[in-house]
């Protein structure tokens, strides 16, 4: 594994947490801006930016992608759970799952709850 220094202001604010995709191609950053960044590992540079919405209570406390890696899950400060499809680029789901912070966000088995 090799670390190196993102480019300054790269990643907006405090890195809150951080998930590998499961082919290790991957990096998720979420930030207390409420920002999840994708990473490529191999150039150390970021290659999208998902915003979960704006405000004091959006911050992404946590992250993970599904086994597939089809999906990325991140859990907010406003009680919410965020699904996207990583290689889309778009949501795919949004869930109200608390009045409070979302702490952890793995989808099961990769497949949204309906």
């Amino acid at each position: 594994m090799a670390f190196w220094p993102p480019p300054p202001g790269a990643c907006g604010s405090t890195v809150l947490g951080v998930a590998f995709s499961p082919n290790g191609k991957l990096l998720a950053s979420n930030s207390a801006d409420g920002t999840v960044r994708l990473w490529n590992l191999a150039t150390g540079r970021p290659v999208a930016n998902r915003q979960t919405g704006t405000g004091p209570r959006t911050g992404v406390w946590a992250g993970a992608f599904s086994p597939s890696g089809k999906l990325l899950a991140g859990g907010c400060g406003d009680g919410t759970v965020r699904v996207w499809n990583p290689a889309a680029g778009r949501r795919v789901a949004t869930h109200h799952a608390t009045s409070s912070t979302v702490y952890s966000a793995p989808p099961p088995a990769g497949r949204i709850p309906r």
